[in-house]
């Protein structure tokens, strides 16, 4: 019980990381050229 628990943490957390990595490279590729003050504030948040 105790194993599979900290397996699904584990999971959780990486599939967290990725997530959050991924989004933050296709939201700066995608609005490189579009910056504003917004997306510096929704940086500054993650």
């Amino acid at each position: 019980m105790n194993e599979l628990s900290f397996s699904l943490y584990d999971i959780c957390f990486y599939h967290f990381v990725f997530f959050h990595c991924h989004y933050s490279m296709f939201y700066h590729i995608f609005f490189h050229k579009k910056t504003t003050p917004l997306s510096e504030v929704i940086f500054s948040l993650f």
